[in-house]
């Protein structure tokens, strides 16, 4: 129960309308983020729109673990052609992020024109998906990340383990995804070295 108080429930915030109450049987996760500000803000995007795109749980910069929705069930996220049978096996998580950013001037800003501070900008000199910087997922995110994951695959009695760069396209993950892994047009998440480090001090 201590550990499960980590976890906030926010059900109000998603519309009923926004997911499908269907149970189904889950066998991996997925991780996202945002492209845009607060886990809140994101939320009320989605529900401006008809097709239910949603994630069940998000995770804000200061670590917080919001459900949106209960996990047994699903929504749309991953956006693959003929892909709903995936869709309804994951669990998909959300980190706010703003993901790729834009350099003007030696500053780096985000969507809406948002500044980010250069210490919080990940700096990919090769390139990651289109773009060379990228806002960092925080520590406490990144934590929350592990946290939740974990606490899903006792829930769900999922197998996961961190293969070798399972965030590259096509690459055959066991129970844990990233959405890069699945297209190639997507850029999250970016493979940060603290996250990936953490990643296989925990799944490897």
């Amino acid at each position: 129960v201590e550990e499960e108080s980590r976890i906030i429930n926010c059900h109000h915030w998603l519309d009923d309308n926004q997911y499908y109450h269907e149970v189904t049987k889950k066998e991996q996760v997925c991780w996202h983020h945002s492209a845009g500000g607060s886990a809140k803000s994101s939320v009320d995007w989605w529900n401006t729109k008809p097709d239910r795109i949603a994630t069940p749980y998000f995770i804000d910069r200061n670590g917080d673990v919001i459900e949106v929705f209960d996990d047994k069930y699903w929504a749309y996220a991953l956006g693959v052609k003929g892909g709903t049978a995936i869709e309804k096996k994951t669990i998909q998580i959300e980190m706010a992020s703003f993901g790729w950013l834009t350099e003007k001037n030696g500053k780096y800003f985000g969507m809406g024109n948002k500044e980010i501070p250069k210490e919080n900008v990940q700096l990919y000199p090769k390139g990651w998906r289109g773009a060379k910087a990228y806002e960092k997922y925080t520590p406490q995110q990144i934590d929350s990340l592990i946290y939740l994951t974990k606490h899903l695959a006792k829930k769900h009695k999922l197998k996961i383990k961190a293969e070798k760069d399972f965030w590259l396209f096509g690459v055959k993950a066991t129970g844990l995804y990233s959405h890069t892994t699945f297209r190639k047009d997507k850029s999250d998440f970016h493979p940060q070295p603290e996250l990936i480090e953490a990643v296989y001090k925990n799944f490897g």
